[in-house]
């Protein structure tokens, strides 16, 4: 599959900071052309700072593509090496999704696992053979490493395949995550601590939902801190909010004004704030600070780093690349 870029994932924490606890289900894609095994990190950064930079997390999409990186390169050098199929058609249709995303919330949960992207590389190697990460792992696999001094992360270690958890499942089938279960269903709570099991999402406005993926769009599950959440059609920007809901507004940036109980945009750099900033800044101090690129220095009292540059030993740094495997 292909994984999400670090600024996705801290979009989607944003997210679930904020609500109930959540496994995130999928959607799928809008239809595109197929995408060349070499295009695609490129292609993957492309489609994600389009949706960033539409939904206000960027200023520009050029200082995205400055800042963000695909996680990809364990993925194509198994597909190179053979040990993983690619399926290059859903390769554009997953990079499709994630670039048609919208802006609010309930999109923002499905894109995190689109049944396309899940689909785009597949692996070859059966439970009980040798693997090197988990991509080459067929049926949802795990590649399980032994060695104790080597580090998969950063080298190339030889590990063993081993049966994963099961996926697409369908509605009654016991869960641990929404990952178990078929599109459009999720892995709804038991009552009275029993095992969970694999539900269709609720569509219905007002009815009680147990996790933040339990509602269809453009339904989100939201409620109080203190009462049990329901599925609710979240006001767009400027339209009236409830400050006490979790998730009071639709648009991801925006925030519940507890004086004009309007849904407004969140503070950008120079701002004051409380928390959370718009855009590539970070809520400093009680001020929205611009994050900073590549070398810049950050931590304590300095900036945060920008996208999904690392900050080490007090200076911000592109992330170190997976290895790519013969």
């Amino acid at each position: 599959m292909l994984r999400r870029t670090r600024l996705l994932s801290l979009a989607l924490a944003l997210i679930s900071s904020l609500a109930v606890p959540v496994a995130l289900t999928g959607c799928g894609g809008s239809g595109g052309g197929p995408v060349a095994l070499a295009n695609v990190p490129a292609e993957f950064v492309d489609a994600v700072c389009t949706w960033q930079t539409r939904c206000h997390a960027f200023n520009s999409k050029s200082s995205c593509e400055k800042v963000v990186f695909a996680d990809v390169d364990s993925e194509v050098g198994s597909a190179q090496a053979g040990r993983a199929t690619y399926d290059a058609a859903k390769a554009g249709d997953c990079i499709d999704s994630i670039r048609d995303t919208g802006c609010g919330v309930q999109s923002f949960f499905d894109a995190l696992n689109s049944s396309s992207c899940a689909q785009v590389f597949t692996g070859t190697v059966a439970v009980g053979g040798t693997c090197i990460t988990n991509v080459d792992c067929a049926a949802n696999g795990r590649c399980e490493h032994t060695g104790g001094n080597c580090d998969p992360d950063v080298s190339c270690c030889m590990g063993t395949c081993t049966a994963g958890p099961a996926i697409n499942q369908p509605v009654g089938t016991t869960c641990t995550s929404s990952n178990n279960c078929a599109d459009g269903l999720y892995c709804r709570s038991a009552t009275g601590g029993g095992a969970r099991s694999c539900a269709t999402r609720i569509t219905l406005e007002n009815a009680q939902c147990d996790r933040e993926d339990a509602c269809a769009s453009p339904l989100v599950c939201t409620g109080a801190a203190d009462a049990n959440p329901t599925c609710r059609r979240l006001p767009a920007e400027g339209g009236t909010c409830d400050p006490n809901l979790q998730i009071a507004c639709n648009f991801v940036f925006d925030r519940c004004d507890p004086t004009t109980l309007k849904c407004v945009r969140l503070p950008s750099a120079g701002q004051p704030c409380e928390e959370v900033c718009l855009g590539d800044s970070s809520c400093k101090n009680g001020t929205c600070v611009a994050n900073v690129g590549e070398n810049a220095p950050c931590g304590g009292s300095n900036p945060n780093c920008s996208g999904d540059l690392d900050c080490d030993e007090g200076t911000c740094k592109k992330p170190t690349p997976a290895p790519v495997c013969p």
